[in-house]
């Protein structure tokens, strides 16, 4: 593994940690969905471009973030 990918798995798990940690504590969804939105763009940045909004599609697509 390169210095490179180190980086971005470390700001991928950053990212993981906080999301967890906001959604514990019930915090606004949209704190949690930044910081998956960070993870998802670690992950880009190892694998190559890859759409984030459509990932985040995905997973919020159960519930509301507005509320």
């Amino acid at each position: 593994m390169n210095t490179r990918h180190n980086t971005a798995l470390r700001v991928l798990e950053g990212c993981l940690e906080r999301a967890e940690v906001s959604f514990m504590k019930e915090e606004p969804m949209e704190f949690v969905a930044s910081e998956l939105h960070g993870s998802v763009e670690s992950i880009g940045s190892i694998l190559g471009k890859i759409d984030s909004e459509e990932v985040l599609d995905v997973l919020f697509s159960s519930f509301c973030i507005g509320k």
